[in-house]
């Protein structure tokens, strides 16, 4: 799934004057101030390779003795999520974890073993990434359906009562930073709190 360019159309800027005139432009205040602020420590660099891509090799009818696909090799996400190396990381946990106390030429004959382990750790990072990436309309995707709209919806809510409630914030961050699944914003006391706010 391609992730988009750039929100609402508009490239991001890699000069001082047009990160400056973006900030402006956002509905709050508080970035802008503290750019404006601020002293660059170097020269910014625009990225714009912000597509979300799973190859999915634990598929694969045949594995070669050895091979261990992970990090941005296997899967990728849209940057702006903060995903891959805290993915990569969990990957590494999951290897770790099989691989103790086994022989070089034992783990090597389990490498498709370890390769279906560490392709289920993009999940919840995925969701996120292609759930939020649908709401904009340059996104290369299939339309979301009825739950995925459900969804968006809800998340919206969360995320608008996340900017007021301690409580609702730090469910938000803990599925974000990827501490916990996503499924934690479906607790009753989240809900509840997300529910007194319309979208």
């Amino acid at each position: 799934m391609a992730g988009h360019p750039h929100r609402a159309g508009r490239p991001p800027a890699a000069g001082r004057g047009g990160r400056l005139a973006f900030a402006s432009s956002l509905r709050s205040g508080e970035l802008s101030d503290a750019l404006a602020r601020a002293e660059p420590l170097s020269d910014a660099v625009a990225f714009r390779a912000t597509a979300n891509e799973w190859t999915h090799f634990e598929r694969a009818r045949r594995w070669p003795r050895g091979l261990l696909v992970v990090g941005d090799a296997l899967c990728r996400f849209n940057p702006v999520y903060g995903h891959g190396m805290t993915v990569a990381a969990l990957q590494a946990q999951v290897i770790a974890d099989r691989i103790s106390l086994r022989a070089p030429a034992e783990i090597a004959a389990r490498a498709r073993e370890l390769q279906r382990a560490v392709a289920k750790c993009p999940r919840a990072a995925w969701a996120i990434a292609t759930g939020e990436d649908c709401r904009c309309p340059s996104t290369d995707a299939p339309p979301r359906g009825r739950l995925g709209r459900v969804q968006q919806d809800y998340l919206a809510r969360v995320l608008a009562v996340a900017n007021t409630d301690p409580v609702v914030a730090e469910a938000f961050f803990a599925v974000l930073s990827l501490n916990r699944r996503p499924e934690a914003l479906l607790a009753p006391r989240i809900m509840a709190r997300a529910s007194r706010r319309r979208a």
